[in-house]
Formats: structure tokens, sequence, C-alpha cells
């Protein structure tokens, strides 16, 4: 199970809008896939139509999302993929494109990742030259049949440095495999876009697929590489309860061998191997004054603070039901309420785990319709 969320912060005693979230940094969350074929809005497809097929299939770490399949036709499909819409950009300001690949069978043809600025040549080498073509990487990824995290810059205009921070990470173990070419802005550049394509196949048997394409300005404020890999098999939330039956401990184990505390006096807590869901399920509706609505969602739902004299700060971290970390997200404003759009995560029970600035964290199970 996958999510797209996008959060939204509000810090409701000014009202302002906070953009302090992972999934808001994402310049390409306003055009989300749908089922089907060819088409959709943000993403042109290349190649014939019916051999371009959006539909939900396994990512890296097993979980039911939503990618972007390029099959091929008897004789062979020679392109398929996609080219992004274009979005504004400030040339003052360096972007990372990162976007997951898997190529199932075959390594017929190239696979490519790389920028679209509608041939405006905008585009510069980090030596200053003219880029010659529109890439950060194009051949054949180590293995078949594995997911890889691709991950490619574009610097402001002034960037000086000749190092390249792009590169191509396994979706198995996390190590960065293979580096891929950085490039600049010109100082006339106004917009970009992401694309990713096979290119020059003749196996019939080959199929591509793509999943998570995302465009974040390089603020301090985007996703850590890590977080967008999200392959740690030790996360996990640990659960303990008083003799009452009453939760007194929710911990979140978010790197591999932390140490776990003890439990406070009571009931042991439960095994940390145990399936979330069942540990959640004896959790009230309402906790500590945090409320969530609605509940089932169709995919928005708020999370609010009601007569409470503490706000939402630090983390706010998205769960599957096996409890797997789908999306993290820190808070560097406080706040009373929080916003959560699940996009076109498939159906099924998600829970969110928050920190609350009292030193207390809850953690609460949606239901998306």
């Amino acid at each position: 199970m996958t999510s797209k969320s996008l959060f939204r912060c509000f810090a409701c005693a000014i009202g302002l809008l906070c953009t302090n979230n992972l999934s808001s940094q994402n310049l390409l969350s306003g055009y989300p896939w749908t089922t089907g074929t060819g088409s959709v809005i943000g993403y042109n497809h290349i190649g014939s139509a019916s051999h371009n097929i959006r539909e939900y299939d396994y990512d890296h770490v097993n979980d039911n999302a939503l990618v972007w399949r390029v099959v091929s036709n008897e004789s062979g499909l020679t392109n398929g993929g996609w080219t992004g819409y274009q979005i504004p950009i400030d040339n003052n300001k360096s972007y990372r494109f990162s976007l997951w690949i898997k190529r199932m069978d075959s390594n017929e043809g190239q696979d490519r990742f790389g920028w679209n600025d509608n041939g405006n040549f905008r585009i510069l080498n980090l030596d200053g030259s003219q880029a010659t073509h529109a890439y950060f990487w194009y051949g054949n990824l180590p293995i078949t049949n594995r997911w890889y995290l691709l991950v490619g810059y574009i610097h402001k205009k002034d960037y000086t440095s000749q190092t390249h921070l792009g590169k191509i990470y396994d979706g198995v173990t996390g190590q960065a495999v293979l580096d891929i070419t950085d490039y600049k802005f010109k100082n006339t550049a106004t917009s970009i876009g992401l694309q990713a394509r096979i290119y020059s196949n003749t196996d019939p048997l080959v199929g591509i697929q793509f999943h998570k394409p995302r465009i974040d300005v390089v603020n301090g404020e985007e996703p850590p590489i890590n977080h967008l890999l999200n392959i740690n098999t030790d996360t996990e939330l640990i659960f303990a309860y008083d003799y009452a039956g009453n939760q007194k401990q929710r911990f979140y184990c978010g790197e591999a061998n932390c140490e776990i505390p003890e439990p406070p006096a009571g009931r042991p807590g439960i095994d940390q191997n145990e399936n979330v869901s069942e540990a959640i399920t004896q959790e009230p509706s309402l906790e500590n004054g945090i409320f969530i609505s609605p509940n089932p969602t169709s995919g928005k739902f708020t999370i609010k603070l009601s007569n409470t004299d503490f706000n939402i700060n630090g983390t706010v971290n998205i769960y599957n039901s096996s409890g797997s970390l789908l999306e993290h997200m820190d808070i560097k404003q406080p706040a009373k309420t929080i916003e959560v759009d699940l996009g076109d995560a498939p159906t099924g029970i998600y829970f969110v785990h928050l920190h609350t600035d009292d030193g207390n964290s809850t953690t609460k199970k949606i239901i998306k319709n």
C-alpha cells in the first residue's frame, strides 16, 4: 500500500499555511496519476497509448502502489513512457528530480531518466557549456526485475561546483550503485519538467515500470534520500499498556538497531513483530482531545487538537496496515490542525503517528474508502 500524501499544516492562532512537510515539497503533487492508459493530466505519453498503462502493482517494499507500466506489442515497441508538463521554477534555486524505475525481463534498448524544457536550450552542463541532451542518465540498470531510485539535480544558475550529486540507488540494499549527471540552469530558464522512457527496444518481452515521480526544491526542507528509499525493515511501532488496558507508551523505532525503552509499569508491551493493526484496534477514536474526521474518508481528512494546551510538533508519520512507514513529515511550527490527503492511495487502513509538544505521542487509525 502506498500514499502520495499531501500534508498541509495550519498554525490556527495566526491562520498561516506552513510548508514544513514532506509531500507539499513535491512540485508534481498537483498531477497525481490515475489508473488508465495513455496520457494523464501532467504527463504526455510516448509511443502507443494502449501500451502505456497505469495500474496497481507492488513497489520496492512489496506494498500495493500505482505504477506506470510500458509494455511491448508483438513486434516490439521502440518507445514508451512519458514527458511531464512544464512547471515554473526560480533559476536562483536548485531542484532535485527523483523517480523509481524497474526494468522487467530484459535489458534490450535503453532506460532514460531526464528533464524536459520544451527544447528551449536553457539547461547547461556544470562547466557552463550547452547541454546537448535532456537526460540525467540513460542505459541499463544493473539487475532486471528490481526497483531502483534515480535521483538527479539541476542546480541554480550561479552554481560553480563541478561535483555531480546525482545517484542511482538499489531498492533492496539502499546503496548508491551508479553516478549520474547534474546540470544547472541558464539565467533565462523559467520552467522545467520531468521525463522517463524506454528507448530503442525491439524485444517484445520487455517491459518497464515507473513509480513516484517528484521534483523538490533543494532548500533544506526536501525529504532526505533515506526517506525516499524507505526500506528500513526495522521500522516499527511498539505499544505498552497498564493493567487496566490503557495505553501508556507508543515508541517509534525509525532506525535500524535502535534501542527500545522499557515500557512503563503495567502490562508488558506488545511484541514488535506483532501486526500493528492488531495493536491499534484497542485505541479509542478520541484520545487526549485529538480528533480525526471524516473517518472513513474518500481521501482527505483533518487531524485536529481541540481544548488542549499542547500542539502537534516534531514528527508525523503515515503507516500502512502492516506497520511499514510510508511517509514522514517534520513539523517545525507547532500547529493545532493538519490536513492530510491520501491522494491516489488504494482503499484500506492507514495509521497516523504524531507527536505533541507536551512530550507525548499518539497513533490514530484512518480508513480509506
